[in-house]
């Protein structure tokens, strides 16, 4: 039965162990879209500085501008240009990571763009249920080896009983001798019971019950620990999500307000009523909160991936 049990822990912990390569390859799968994701947006603001240099230059020909407003423009398009190309490295090695963990030689990893703020996300309602958390590969795992260890004990303990040992021995037997050829009348059988104690090897087996028992205890306390940080994994994979799902909304009203606030400053710029400045640090920060927003969706799908990849 312990023989049975270990087995039993081995397939829970194999199960565990291809929970989390699938859970690295769908993390490294959602981490190569959101670096895609980014990708586009650094071209599109790469564009957007293009058209900026362009009418910082117009406005300088009319003398409605200075050279600085080109040359602070065109600085910003050579940011984003590096920018965009340090992107392209981290693509380029998630795709190998992808790879490797997939067994594959190099190779593009065919993929569709998707916008990941609008990803629906799927419920992690229950998660705390009690039966969920006894079902999670590493509390099974736990408990097959508590089991085990119980019943090596149970096998230690019967070391100590006395045992019952039964020999016996067929032959023939008479008073005449003439008899002896007589069979079946001159057969005997003889049949002996022996109740053995474990005298000789007393210690050994003390030795062998005192192991067995503190591996109880250790497995009962492997156990426990697990259950508990099971527990506190998922209460706290949890609290990560409610926090990041109000940080996410709060990110949307900033990325909607500056997105009015590049429009309004593009125009007065055009109309010669802002500075450059104000039109470069709206874009600037429109640009972070963009990049912002598709890092918390990325890490809010990376905590649910965690969180069902240990069932």
């Amino acid at each position: 039965k312990a023989a049975v049990e270990r087995y039993l822990a081995s397939e829970a912990g194999q199960r565990a162990v291809r929970n989390k390569l699938v859970a690295e390859v769908v993390g490294n799968y959602y981490t190569l879209l959101a670096l895609d994701e980014k990708r586009e947006v650094m071209l599109q603001y790469v564009a957007l500085q293009k058209k900026a240099v362009q009418l910082a230059k117009i406005q300088k020909e009319a003398d409605a501008g200075t050279q600085l407003a080109v040359e602070k423009f065109a600085a910003e398009m050579a940011k984003g240009e590096a920018e965009e190309c340090g992107l392209r490295e981290e693509i380029a090695a998630r795709e190998h990571t992808l790879n490797l963990l997939l067994g594959r030689l190099p190779q593009a990893i065919v993929r569709k763009p998707k916008d990941l703020a609008a990803l629906p996300l799927p419920s992690a309602e229950g998660a705390l249920a009690v039966e969920r958390l006894l079902a999670r590969a590493d509390v099974v795992q736990a408990e097959h080896e508590l089991a085990a260890a119980k019943w090596d004990v149970e096998t230690a303990r019967k070391e100590f009983l006395p045992q019952l040992n039964v020999s016996a021995a067929l032959g023939v037997n008479a008073f005449n001798p003439k008899y002896l050829v007589r069979l079946p009348e001159s057969v005997v059988w003889n049949a002996l019971g022996t109740l053995t104690a474990p005298l000789i090897n007393k210690r050994a087996i003390r030795a062998q019950f005192a192991q067995a028992d503190a591996q109880q205890l250790n497995a009962l306390y492997n156990y426990e620990k697990t259950l508990l940080g099971a527990f506190v994994e998922t209460h706290a994979a949890l609290s990560k999500l409610e926090h990041l799902a109000l940080v996410a909304g709060h990110k949307r009203e900033q990325y909607a307000a500056l997105t009015r606030a590049v429009a309004a400053a593009q125009q007065l710029y055009a109309n010669n009523r802002a500075s450059y400045l104000e039109v470069n640090d709206s874009e600037r920060e429109q640009l972070d909160c963009r990049l912002s927003l598709i890092d918390q969706k990325l890490e809010q799908l990376s905590t649910l991936i965690g969180l069902f990849s240990s069932r």
